[in-house]
């Protein structure tokens, strides 16, 4: 019921802003929001913010120059051709995914208010909630399962 309020109020202000400038958004042909384009959301900061953080909010420029710089670095041996001449991996060895070229992780850190973060959510913790609504049900779905198998 919180996140509903919170989304509310975000809307209705980002809403009551928008009126009060003159902004007129686009629209389709069918009257909805015009969203059409090239949208990217590609980043480098984590949803969950990284063990290495602490319980760090932002960091330095600096500190995120040289992360970026190792990430590009990263990239660069990682874009490199393949030699066709090597040899086949061993039996159960990780081959990897796919090449880069194919993804885009984003080359920068996030910015948030000027700020630069360490993570995308915004709890103070840098995680996930622990979701224990669910966990009664599961137990006693558990208990039922084994109860049931007990019995053949």
């Amino acid at each position: 019921m919180r996140y509903f309020l919170a989304t509310a109020t975000l809307v209705f202000s980002l809403a009551t802003n928008a009126a009060e400038s003159g902004y007129i958004a686009p629209i389709t042909e069918f009257g909805a929001p015009d969203l059409q384009g090239i949208w990217s959301i590609s980043t480098q900061t984590n949803l969950e913010r990284a063990q290495r953080f602490g319980d760090e909010l932002v960091i330095s420029e600096e500190e995120a120059l040289r992360i970026e710089a190792m990430y590009q670095a990263g990239m660069a041996v990682s874009n490199q051709p393949s030699d066709p001449d090597r040899e086949a991996p061993s039996a159960g060895q990780n081959v990897g995914g796919y090449n880069t070229f194919w993804m885009d992780p984003g080359d920068r850190l996030a910015m948030v208010d000027g700020e630069i973060r360490t993570l995308l959510l915004t709890r103070q913790m840098g995680n996930y909630p622990t979701q224990t609504w669910g966990v009664p049900i599961m137990k006693r779905r558990w208990i039922v399962a084994i109860l049931t198998m007990a019995r053949k």
